[in-house]
């Protein structure tokens, strides 16, 4: 096993590493060229372990012969046929190009050694990582991506959009795993790195009319314990994909009548800790009426019922409003409403119950070419886009891993896409 037991860079460093050692070597610096020339003897073996690479289970299989067949799955070719060319040139460039990308690392700074063995993971389950960077297994860099018009939901109860977003600023989030109980919870997330880039992008076209657009990378969550990429939607035809919402995002309100029920919620209104229930109290007047029709007009749902209301006489018959709806609509009602004292009240997200509000079918799923995309961590690991739960990469490698009893191994890992090759289901997993 390796474990050094330090924490792991964060994704941003990883990127700055990487800067790093592309100037070092353009420059010629010294130092760059020797970690070269010392990676030099170690490719050739590198490169035979990468192809003699093979799994036992299911049955006997070599992974270039695994790969192969997924390329033909993915282009609903029929499978068993002659190597195409396009896919020899892509399986050389592949192996070929990826001693170099180390060396851009290693000349950055990084502790950088090409493993060249296999480690065990488990149960007719080995891996062979591309290497081994500061005593971890590494390592190809591979953010989460979503276009920058993506709206994120933020701490304060805001939609902004993807492309805005900057290190530091705080994201709503949620567990990433699901405990034992099944209670997920909210969470405050911190955003670890932001930065636009060119890159491949997938259409991901759902049942509702919405269309978003990702990297192949990017993690959707799809049930309570599971999470699958762009690129794993709708594999099966016959068996569509579907992802889970859990908000559906809102505008900003600035019209007469948000003004009023903000008003009218801060002077009459509480907001119960524990659950987050959203109350407003008032006597049955013009005022009780007027709040009862705006909240109509922006489809809040809500229950009234009548109540004793204390006053300086004594006490005099009132009644009560409840937001209904669960967190989402009373977040909704916060967030385009805006009423001050009441948030400054709001006890924060951490620590309530999470639940998905639906599961939405993915109706199709295109490659457009590489677009602008803004490449986003989370120190969390998770946070809402356009609603739908997504998550940091590198999850799919933590969580095999941790299925088969090798959770040491990968601790402190997941904010890296590790290319693995997992043979528990006879597939090779390059997450």
């Amino acid at each position: 096993m390796v474990a050094s037991g330090l924490e792991p860079r964060d994704i941003g460093s990883m990127y700055q590493l990487a800067y790093q050692g592309i100037d070092a070597i353009d420059h010629g610096d010294d130092h760059a060229l020797g970690v070269l020339a010392s990676l030099e003897g170690q490719v050739p073996a590198w490169l035979r372990a990468h192809r003699e690479m093979e799994h036992t289970f299911p049955s006997p299989s070599g992974i270039m012969r695994c790969r192969l067949q997924q390329w033909f799955d993915a282009r609903k070719m029929k499978p068993d046929q002659a190597s195409p060319r396009g896919w020899k040139v892509r399986r050389a460039m592949g192996i070929i190009s990826e001693p170099y990308w180390l060396a851009v690392l290693g000349s950055g700074g990084a502790d950088l050694a090409m493993s060249n063995q296999k480690f065990d993971c488990g149960p007719h389950m080995w891996a062979h990582p591309d290497a081994i960077m500061d005593n971890e297994f590494l390592v190809e860099i591979k953010s989460v991506c979503v276009s920058p018009e993506t709206r994120i939901l933020m701490k304060d109860l805001r939609w902004r959009i993807a492309g805005d977003l900057q290190k530091g600023d705080q994201v709503v989030s949620f567990d990433e795993e699901t405990p034992a109980n099944g209670n997920v919870k909210w969470r405050t997330g911190t955003v670890t790195h932001a930065e636009i880039k060119k890159l491949p992008a997938y259409r991901v076209y759902l049942g509702t009319g919405e269309v978003i657009t990702t990297t192949g990378e990017h993690g959707w969550k799809t049930s309570a314990y599971r999470w699958i990429t762009t690129k794993q939607l709708n594999r099966y035809p016959s068996q569509p994909s579907s992802v889970l919402r859990f908000l559906r995002p809102w505008d900003d309100d600035i019209s007469y009548g948000a003004g009023f029920l903000s008003a009218a919620f801060d002077g009459e209104g509480h907001i119960e800790a524990k659950h987050g229930g959203l109350f407003f109290d008032q006597t049955e007047n013009e005022m009780l009426d007027t709040v009862k029709r705006f909240l109509v007009e922006k489809k809040f749902p809500f229950s009234i019922k009548k109540k004793i209301r204390p006053d300086a006489l004594g006490t005099k018959p009132g009644m009560e409003i409840n937001i209904l709806g669960g967190i989402g609509e009373r977040w909704r009602f916060l967030g385009q409403m805006r009423p001050p004292r009441l948030f400054n009240k709001f006890q924060g997200i951490d620590g309530l119950a999470c639940q998905a509000q639906e599961a939405v079918r993915v109706e199709q799923v295109l490659y457009i070419g590489k677009q602008p995309m803004v490449t986003l961590s989370v120190d969390k690991q998770t946070y809402l886009a356009e609603g739908y739960g997504a998550h940091n990469s590198g999850w799919g490698y933590r969580k095999m891993i941790e299925s088969w009893g090798g959770v040491e191994m990968v601790e402190k890992g997941h904010y890296v896409q590790a290319q693995l090759y997992m043979y528990a289901t006879g597939m090779e997993w390059t997450l």
